[in-house]
C-alpha cells in the first residue's frame, strides 16, 4: 500500500488563502478520478489572494502531496487557465478563471510578434548573407 493508502477513493479540496471560503468535490473512487464540479469564491484582493488546492485519499483522511498555491493577479478576465495540483505519480487539473477581475484580454497579432521581420525595418522581405 504505496503511501499509505487504502481506499483509493479520491477528493480534492480547493480555497482561498486566509479565509473561510473552500470547496470540496465528491469523492470519486480509482486512482484516475474526474470531476466536473464548478466551486465560486469572491476574490477580494486578487494581487495579494491565492487560491490553494490539496488531494486527499483513504476517504478524505490522508492528504496525499503538499498543497499547492496559485496567484491569481495574472489571470485574464474570462478566459479559462489551467492549473495543476502535483501529486506522486500525476496531477490534478484545475480549470481557474476570473470573473469580476483579471487583466484584460489582448488579442495578439502576427504584427506584435514580428513574425518574420527580419528586414531591420526596411519595405521588402528578408535579407541574408552568406560571408565566408
Amino acid at each position: 500500500k504505496a503511501y499509505g493508502i487504502e481506499k483509493p477513493d479520491c477528493t480534492c479540496t480547493v480555497g482561498i488563502e486566509g479565509t473561510e471560503q473552500s470547496f470540496t468535490t465528491r469523492t470519486e473512487r480509482g486512482l484516475d478520478p474526474q470531476w466536473e464540479q464548478t466551486a465560486t469564491f469572491e476574490v477580494a484582493n486578487p494581487s495579494k489572494d491565492r487560491l490553494w488546492g490539496k488531494f486527499f485519499m483513504n476517504n478524505n483522511t490522508l492528504q496525499i502531496g503538499d498543497q499547492q498555491f496559485f496567484n491569481l493577479d495574472k489571470l485574464v478576465t474570462g478566459k479559462p487557465t489551467f492549473k495543476g495540483i502535483i501529486v506522486p505519480g500525476g496531477k490534478v487539473d484545475l480549470m481557474v478563471t476570473a470573473v469580476d477581475f483579471g487583466t484584460e484580454d489582448k488579442e495578439t497579432t502576427l504584427d506584435d510578434m514580428n513574425f518574420m521581420n527580419l528586414s531591420d525595418g526596411e519595405e521588402g522581405g528578408m535579407m541574408m548573407s552568406d560571408s565566408d
